[in-house]
């Protein structure tokens, strides 16, 4: 596996990503995005995390920076206003493992994993075109909760191992 996690944000149409080496399980990467969430619409309100996902500005590293950059938390990500751009690895089919995106269009979290080995209709990124040795499909949305509904990360990850046992992974 991978062993990378892509995260970010999605607001007005435009996915705003990075990615993150590993801790791309669910049961580190993705437990700790939903508490990090819930704190900052408890911080902020969803207006205020509107606001600064559109203020995000995105930068291509370099190749030689790019192991040297730390990806750092969401909340650190939208305070310092910029992080490295690689919402192009949705498309990839060996970029990562897992990828997780705050839509703040839908007022949504959610869960998508990597490494698809049929054509599926989950999730937006579905129609995107498999590998091009048609070894894997895309990014297969998992699940997603509303952001006024977030479980607790215990709970989030019980649903999800519901679904997909490889969620209980821990790397």
């Amino acid at each position: 596996m991978a062993r990378w996690s892509l995260y970010g944000v999605r607001i007005d149409a435009q996915d705003k990503l990075t990615r993150r080496k590993y801790v791309s399980s669910p049961s580190v990467m993705g437990c700790t995005l939903i508490t990090e969430i819930t704190g900052m619409l408890s911080d902020w309100g969803i207006d205020e995390l509107q606001a600064k996902s559109r203020a995000l500005q995105l930068f291509e590293p370099d190749w030689l920076q790019r192991d040297w950059i730390f990806a750092g938390s969401l909340r650190d990500l939208l305070e310092q206003d910029e992080m490295a751009d690689d919402s192009h690895l949705i498309e990839s089919d060996i970029a990562c493992d897992w990828a997780y995106i705050l839509n703040l269009d839908d007022l949504r979290f959610e869960v998508y994993q990597y490494f698809q080995r049929e054509p599926h209709q989950r999730g937006r990124y579905a129609n995107l075109r498999p590998d091009s040795r048609g070894k894997f499909y895309p990014v297969a949305l998992i699940k997603d909760w509303p952001l006024a509904a977030l479980p607790k990360p215990y709970d989030f990850l019980q649903e999800l191992i519901a679904i997909e046992p490889a969620a209980s992974e821990i790397e």
